[in-house]
């Protein structure tokens, strides 16, 4: 059974979603350009944050929950102050649609990856960029940030995965065995988990100061990746791979071989684009599934894992 969040203006329409870490609130970006804040304990819309003009295309809560950052179409970022959401920060630009916003685990810096080939780093005191990476040779698809040391990482559509540290922007690795874009990647303490075209989904350690391997050491079984999200949320990796049916994978195991699936259908048939979101168990007492798009008869949907 779901629950279904719905709003006659469309405002229920998504390209993106996000549930807060701590609160029972849902974040779902428009179509047209605005991001708005659910409240789920009376399902309705409590706010609504306006200022990019385009597709907002990723979504990132700083560590604390207070800050929410935002990147666009419109080559704009800003941050979104949930206690004072009237305070809106655009921070900057890249020259070309920002695909991908991450913070860093301490909160004071994030990143913003762009189809302008570019990696940016920013201080989130100052909201000044840091540094300017320009390794790729193709748009930057997607990042991720290790939850707890000082490092990240990239996808492009050069088929590649390089590993950043934060504060000096050394690339530590590059991994190289996609046959295509690398469109998706999720993070825990122990791997990298990225998807790409080439329809595979693959595993990697994260680089250590004794060992860099650039091999992945599990390729899990999946028929078609393209631009499908992955979300990964207290060790639970879950993604779309049909018309009604995601994959949640438990890979709490430091073995990825002994990682156990299960299928689960969704309540309502959806078209290509959904978006999904997980609400961690602190919010309520389960782990939860957020999906939605810019169809599905306008609405957002909660489902039980």
């Amino acid at each position: 059974m779901s629950i279904e969040l719905f709003d006659k203006s469309g405002k229920s329409r998504s390209t993106k979603l996000l549930a807060h870490p701590f609160l029972p609130l849902i974040f779902s970006a428009t179509p047209d350009n605005k991001i708005c804040c659910w409240d789920l304990t009376t399902k309705s819309i409590l706010y609504i944050f306006e200022g990019h003009t385009d597709w907002i295309r990723s979504l990132a809560f700083d560590p604390s929950g207070k800050f929410l950052l935002s990147g666009s179409n419109d080559t704009t970022l800003a941050v979104w102050n949930l206690e004072e959401p009237s305070k809106t920060k655009v921070v900057g630009r890249h020259w070309n649609n920002i695909t991908s916003v991450i913070w860093d685990n301490t909160g004071l810096m994030f990143a913003t990856g762009s189809y302008d080939t570019t990696i940016k780093i920013w201080d989130a005191v100052s909201l000044e960029w840091l540094q300017c990476i320009e390794s790729h040779n193709s748009r930057v698809e997607c990042l991720t940030s290790h939850p707890s040391k000082g490092m990240f990482a990239s996808g492009s559509g050069d088929k590649s995965i390089m590993v950043w540290d934060w504060r000096t922007g050394e690339n530590l690795v590059t991994l190289r065995e996609h046959s295509y874009s690398v469109t998706t990647l999720v993070s825990n303490e122990n791997y990298i988990i990225s998807g790409s075209l080439d329809k595979t989904i693959r595993v990697w350690n994260w680089p250590t100061e004794t060992q860099k391997t650039k091999r992945s050491i599990r390729i899990l079984d999946m028929d078609y990746v393209g631009y499908y999200e992955m979300v990964l949320l207290e060790n639970k990796l879950v993604y779309k791979i049909d018309r009604d049916t995601i994959r949640i994978t438990d890979v709490l195991d430091i073995d990825p071989s002994k990682w156990e699936s299960k299928e689960v259908k969704l309540d309502v048939s959806s078209d290509y684009n959904i978006h999904i979101s997980l609400i961690p168990s602190s919010v309520d007492s389960s782990l939860k599934l957020v999906y939605g798009g810019t169809t599905l008869g306008h609405k957002i949907y909660i489902q039980d894992l």
